[in-house]
């Protein structure tokens, strides 16, 4: 599924962003989306998506993905 470390993580989180883009349109298609996702081997994926929710909700500390992404990858150090 993946290529190096950094590649990995990015792809992760981009199936994490889709789930949750999924979850966004519907709870059908979320529910879809992550099931397809879950299939797939994509660990970490509720982790993930808390940390997407954080994200939203959190728009005024955080006016940027690219200033939240440090967050996410602490979801992969913190996995054992």
């Amino acid at each position: 599924m993946c290529g190096d470390w950094q590649e990995c993580i990015n792809e992760y989180v981009i199936r994490a962003v889709t789930t949750h883009l999924a979850y966004n349109d519907s709870e059908d298609a979320g529910a879809r989306e992550y099931e397809k996702e879950s299939s797939r081997g994509v660990v970490l994926l509720d982790e993930l998506l808390e940390q997407i929710r954080r994200y939203e909700s959190s728009r005024e500390a955080f006016p940027s993905f690219e200033s939240f992404y440090p967050n996410i990858l602490k979801v992969f150090m913190e996995f054992n």
